[in-house]
């Protein structure tokens, strides 16, 4: 079994390290990382792309405290299934991408965009490589319970309101979604000039993309269009395997 966890304790970064990856850079990635205590998580990598010369090596790091990877290994205790391989879910979303619409974007530049519960999590590919990851503490559940403040509503009510559009929630929403964009509006243009290219479409999954209202906001501040997808549609299914 391939075990996927939410990740919101977990750390992930891109890390750069001058010239040519070798033992001793992967000796780094630990102290790199930035946690405080490193025993107490599990720690990986994966190298994006490998410098030469003055070319940077980059690695994408994740550290995911020990008690979160139990959890997740303690449902599957003896037999089969067993678990094969441990991953936090926005690193998931990005895989699945790659392995999904990402095939069609091997050049020019394209993001990524995955909302969970309680956060969300940003990428951007230049020519299929990994330009930039980031997280953000903003996730549907931020949305709700906005709109349960605003409304003085239920939280079941509040994501009836969000997928119906039967409320005008437009400003909930601006005071949600206004923040976070700023920050990828930065990150953005800081890979656009880093990669010398143009961001052209951006991807979004997660709970968020059923409200028209915030992949607006979205639409009109970036620029670019706004595509929704899932995860799952690229797994072959047997009809009836995944509850609604």
């Amino acid at each position: 079994a391939c075990l996927v966890v939410p990740g919101d304790t977990s750390v992930v970064k891109l890390l750069s390290f001058p010239g040519h990856f070798t033992d001793a850079t992967a000796a780094k990635i630990v102290e790199s990382i930035g946690v405080e205590n490193p025993d107490a998580h599990r720690i990986s990598y994966k190298l994006v792309s490998e410098g030469h010369g003055k070319a940077e090596s980059r690695v994408l790091a994740v550290a995911l405290p020990e008690p979160d990877a139990a959890i997740a290994i303690q449902a599957f205790p003896i037999g089969v299934p067993a678990p094969f391989s441990l991953e936090v879910a926005p690193l998931a979303v990005m895989t699945a991408f790659l392995n999904g619409p990402g095939t069609q974007h091997t050049e020019g530049a394209i993001g990524v965009m995955d909302f969970g519960d309680n956060m969300s999590s940003f990428a951007l590919f230049s020519k299929g490589t990994l330009a930039l990851v980031r997280r953000f503490d903003v996730g549907t559940d931020t949305l709700l319970a906005k709109i349960q403040e605003s409304l003085g509503v239920d939280r079941d009510t509040a994501q009836g309101i969000i997928s119906d559009g039967s409320f005008d929630i437009s400003q909930p929403v601006t005071d949600i979604m206004e923040p976070l964009i700023k920050q990828l509006i930065v990150s953005r243009d800081f890979v656009e000039r880093r990669e010398n290219c143009r961001v052209e479409k951006l991807y979004i999954s997660g709970g968020m993309t059923v409200s028209r209202d915030a992949m607006e906001e979205m639409r009109s501040a970036l620029g670019i269009e706004i595509v929704t997808w899932s995860p799952f549609q690229n797994l072959t299914l047997r009809d009836g395997i995944l509850p609604e």
